[in-house]
């Protein structure tokens, strides 16, 4: 029976939450749940101290469990993902979430060097294709996302090739601070949330800007707000010449698909197909339902 550790590094989590965990984990067809939650509020709005949230990490990572996934987002991760000690992370395991839960998936990735997943948190409703991406991943087994040409620049016919890395972009910015991420010949996909035009351009001047960013090509989900004309012209006039997708399903969305930190993405100009090809190096720790 597939066991998940259902983690909150974020927002409280009610009692009535829990109930739509269950109900999301059916649909899944995970039944056995290990809540690595505090029961009391820090600051009337997280789940525990920063402490506490932190040793909840280490506690559900640690476990018995076959995954593990953030029970909701919010900004409770900037308290603590800093202070992770990597020795205290004794095995390897598949962690879900996005949001602020990026710093955690960022941290697995480039400094466990494990494969780590940007998808659904536990607490909101899975859809159909959200629910169908996430299982696909879990068990890394390669699938792939259709795109619209119109919604490309860059691209054309071309075969495109490169480890992914990404996340919510705010998040990004906030762990360069701490730690460095070579973008060079990746394939980055960018997500945010309820984000101001400004914050939203200087958070992409920052990544454009920064040493190691000279990716093979950018994935944009949902940025927080509507991708107006003025936008996409700011993002062609900063990104020159990199092949760009806009609009995709993933973020603060509903369909939200699961994208892999990690792993070979292959972007198929011709067939408007972007693939995610899981190395069989790492399929040890997959969720075998």
């Amino acid at each position: 029976m597939v066991k998940c550790s259902i983690y909150g590094g974020s927002y409280f989590t009610k009692k009535k939450e829990i109930q739509q965990i269950k109900d999301n984990f059916k649909l899944l067809g995970v039944k056995d749940l290990d809540f690595c939650i505090s029961d009391k509020r820090y600051r009337m709005k997280w789940n525990g101290s920063p402490k506490q949230r932190l040793e909840n990490f280490y506690k559900g990572y640690n476990s018995n469990s076959d995954f593990m996934m953030a029970s909701q987002g919010g900004s409770g991760h900037s308290h603590f993902f800093q202070k992770i000690d990597s020795h205290k992370l004794r095995r390897k395991k598949l962690f879900c979430g996005y949001s602020d839960a990026t710093l955690m998936l960022l941290y697995l990735n480039q400094k466990r060097g494990i494969i780590s997943l940007h998808g659904p948190n536990s607490i909101k409703k899975f859809d159909e294709k959200s629910l169908s991406a996430l299982k696909t991943a879990l068990q890394m087994k390669n699938y792939g996302i259709n795109f619209l040409a119109k919604k490309s620049m860059n691209v054309n016919n071309k075969k495109i090739e490169g480890i992914t890395i990404g996340g919510n972009l705010t998040r990004i910015n906030e762990y360069l601070i701490h730690e460095r991420i070579d973008f060079r010949n990746k394939i980055v996909f960018l997500e945010d949330v309820e984000i101001k035009k400004e914050d939203l351009m200087n958070h992409l001047f920052n990544l454009k800007n920064y040493s190691a960013f000279s990716p093979k090509a950018i994935l944009f989900g949902d940025l927080g707000r509507p991708l107006t004309d003025e936008l996409k012209e700011f993002i062609l006039e900063l990104f020159v010449g990199i092949p760009l997708i806009f609009e995709m399903p993933f973020g603060h969305v509903s369909p939200n698909i699961t994208i892999p930190l990690g792993v070979k993405g292959v972007i198929d100009g011709r067939n408007n197909r972007i693939t995610f090809i899981f190395p069989e190096s790492e399929k040890e720790y997959s969720v075998k339902f």
